[in-house]
């Protein structure tokens, strides 16, 4: 995270995550990857991931539903996720 006058922004988030996804599933540490996000530039990542054998199953929020076309493609499964399921951090 980085401060930019009081507003706290994420930074290079997106790129350790597809990194780690692929790097780990290269490894074999894990059989399937569950991710939730609606940025579709994690496509190529699930791919790789994909191309390892592995599976990825994406959990989407109806209300990112129309955003995430490429991401529903690209995963091996998706399944709706809601907000009840998820605590507040803050």
């Amino acid at each position: 995270m980085v401060d930019r006058d009081g507003i706290w922004e994420e930074k290079m988030v997106d790129v350790l995550l597809a990194s780690d996804m692929v790097f780990f599933a290269a490894k074999n540490k894990y059989n399937t990857a569950i991710l939730i996000t609606a940025d579709n530039d994690l496509v190529p990542a699930i791919q790789r991931v994909k191309n390892l054998n592995h599976k990825v199953e994406l959990l989407v929020f109806t209300k990112a539903k129309p955003k995430v076309g490429n991401l529903l493609k690209a995963s091996s499964i998706h399944r709706k996720a809601r907000e009840s399921h998820f605590k507040p951090i803050f």
